[in-house]
């Protein structure tokens, strides 16, 4: 887990499982009042170093297909979409909903 502060404020963070060559993102999430600063891709940057030192040479994520801002921070990042699964997420309120897995090599 990394944690981005700002003049003391905590501005995001980011949370992966790096426990062999393929890691794996759980999450990035930045103050949503702070987004679009470039917080998020440095974020994603320092957490792919991690990672990398960690040793592993590929990491992958799943995000939903509805997120845009999400998909394009990470394919501005170089991560590329591998497959499309079907009823990943479920709310209550929206019920299934699909996620796209991408995926980026780290080496």
């Amino acid at each position: 887990m990394l944690v981005l502060e700002d003049h003391g404020y905590i501005v995001g963070f980011a949370i992966a499982e790096a426990s062999d060559a393929k890691a794996r993102l759980i999450t990035v999430d930045v103050d949503p009042g702070r987004r679009g600063k470039g917080y998020g891709a440095e974020l994603l940057v320092a957490l792919e170093n991690e990672v990398r030192k960690r040793g592993s040479e590929c990491l992958r994520l799943e995000v939903r297909v509805t997120n845009a801002a999400a998909r394009k921070l990470y394919e501005k990042a170089g991560y590329r979409e591998t497959r499309v699964i079907r009823g990943y997420y479920f709310y209550p309120d929206e019920g299934s909903v699909d996620a796209v897995e991408m995926e980026k090599r780290l080496v």
